[in-house]
């Protein structure tokens, strides 16, 4: 058991009378605990500040750059951490947030003065191709409040190009119709293919693909037309994942992947969807916001003005559609009503409505309507 470094005389808790007292009772608490030797007590000549703290800097960069890698190739980085100090360095931890690269071993002890080793392992086929960097954080018992990055840069080439970027949006009005696009791939090398299509057995959409093969002789890679027809089989967004799997001389490679997005009852929408009548004697013009939600490959494309459709067709009533000048997503739709048309919904028992239509959506409704006329007084 610890004892005490100079000699302490156990009295009695001394009795709370007044304010001054409670100085003395809280001496007489440091003094029994220090007696007992339950906190160890510093050597007359050691203070904390004197306490060894370890240091640990990165050997050269903490920054690689791996120039331009192919997907299917693993690379392994090596990094060299000095302890400059004399107290020994530990790596406590190691942080990444990406699967994609990982670093080992995860706990490290380095002695004064000496040199240890952190090995960073990055995977290409879990990045998209094109531009990374990536990084792993080390959590260290060193004076330093920050973790300590290393990072890995460079470009992920793809080993099969043409693939859609993400996902494949289409829209369906209703169930039961189809959908079908074509995708040209191309393999980076000619000792790279195209294997069998993963497409999974999906409740939701019915999905068929057919791959055409086009290789020539002498190519520097391999072609392949890929057609996918799908059919949603219930409402509202569903998605399927579309695998290609690449084999290469020595087997299997790695798979590219994008996912097939059906959209089901998707609703157009026309704001306002009245049109105010009132009788006139010259033709009435007002402006309406038409916005489909289009579907494609990759980004959205704008909405096409063609492509909205008008019934029935009523006399004296007139349609101009535009690209909107406001908003990419949308279509300023202009509708004109001559004197004798506004006359005649106005006249009519039960007022017409123009349908509008766009493909791939529910259709909307565009109706007539007028304010009651004042009574006469």
């Amino acid at each position: 058991m610890q004892t005490a470094l100079f000699p302490v005389e156990i009295r009695p808790a001394p009795r709370y009378t007044g304010r001054m007292e409670i100085k003395q009772l809280r001496l007489w608490i440091g003094l029994q605990i220090a007696a007992t030797g339950l906190f160890p007590l510093l050597s007359p000549a050691q203070t904390v500040t004197d306490m060894p703290i370890a240091h640990i800097k990165v050997v050269g960069t903490n920054v690689v750059n791996l120039g331009k890698v192919t997907a299917e190739s693993l690379k392994l980085v090596t990094f060299k951490l000095h302890n400059t100090s004399v107290a020994p360095a530990t790596v406590t931890d190691i942080v990444t947030t990406c699967p994609c690269i990982r670093a080992f071993p995860e706990q490290l002890t380095i002695p004064p003065k000496e040199v240890g080793e952190i090995n960073v392992e990055f995977n290409p086929a879990l990045v998209r191709g094109g531009p990374f960097n990536r990084a792993v954080w080390l959590e260290t018992n060193t004076a330093r409040t920050k973790p300590i990055p290393l990072v890995l840069t460079g470009e992920v080439i793809s080993l099969l190009n043409g693939v859609p970027d993400g996902s494949v949006t289409f829209n369906f009005g209703a169930l039961g119709e189809t959908w079908t696009t074509q995708l040209v791939v191309t393999t980076l090398s000619p000792d790279i293919s195209l294997g069998t299509l993963s497409i999974p057995n999906s409740p939701d959409m019915d999905v068929l693909a057919t791959v055409k093969t086009n290789q020539t002789s002498g190519a520097t890679n391999n072609t392949y037309e890929v057609a996918l027809t799908a059919k949603p089989l219930k409402e509202g967004r569903t998605s399927v994942k579309i695998g290609l799997p690449l084999v290469g001389e020595k087997g299997p490679l790695t798979q590219s992947s994008f996912f097939l997005v059906a959209n089901v009852g998707t609703p157009l929408t026309v704001t306002p969807n009245q049109f105010l009548l009132t009788r006139a004697t010259a033709p009435i013009s007002r402006l309406f916001s038409v916005r489909p939600r289009s579907g494609g490959v990759g980004r959205m494309p704008a909405p096409d003005p063609k492509a909205l459709q008008f019934s029935p067709d009523i006399e004296g009533v007139t349609f101009a559609c535009q690209p909107s000048k406001r908003n990419k997503n949308a279509l300023d739709l202009t509708v004109t009503v001559t004197p004798e048309a506004a006359g005649k919904i106005l006249a009519a028992e039960e007022r017409p409505s123009v349908t509008l239509s766009y493909p791939g959506h529910r259709s909307a409704t565009l109706s007539f309507f007028s304010r009651p006329e004042a009574a006469p007084q």
